[in-house]
């Protein structure tokens, strides 16, 4: 079983925080990643490095993974994936994105596209829509000047 949650930023201590996921709009598009091995798309994110900071990792991981060279970040919340009692953490951002550079497809990704919905065959199909789920609530209560403490049903996809 997998389960899911959203806690406030800075909840989480630094060093527990391993993975960046960037819920990324260009053009009112989200982009998407194909995961060459997997042939499904991905949301832009990875892996913390070594020393580095999460920031860091995000914009390191956009721009590996999509080219994207100019556009504004940010942190939108820490999440938790608990699968089969083992709890990992992340910190979820969005980013939107104004230039793109052209980049060499890498041994991970076989192609960036936008979508104004979640792509077919998507990877960690019980993760990821809750993920793009949070950022798109949490736009729209920074649209509408509202508090951004609120929760989604991680029960329902």
């Amino acid at each position: 079983m997998i389960n899911v949650n959203f806690h406030k930023l800075n909840s989480i201590p630094d060093d527990k925080l391993i993975y960046a996921v960037i819920c990324t709009k260009h053009d009112n598009l989200w982009i998407w990643c194909k995961n060459k091995k997997r042939d499904t798309w991905e949301i832009p994110g990875g892996k913390r490095e070594s020393g580095e900071d999460i920031e860091k990792t995000a914009r390191r991981e956009l721009f590996e993974e999509t080219g994207a060279s100019e556009f504004e970040l940010t942190a939108v919340s820490e999440y938790s994936v608990t699968i089969d009692g083992q709890t990992k953490f992340g910190r979820l951002f969005f980013a939107a994105v104004l230039v793109f550079k052209q980049i060499q497809m890498t041994d991970e990704i076989q192609e960036i596209k936008g979508f104004s919905e979640l792509p077919p065959a998507l990877s960690f199909t019980q993760i990821q829509p809750l993920l793009l789920k949070y950022v798109t609530k949490w736009k729209m209560s920074q649209f509408n000047n509202h508090e951004t403490n609120f929760s989604i049903d991680t029960n329902e996809n």
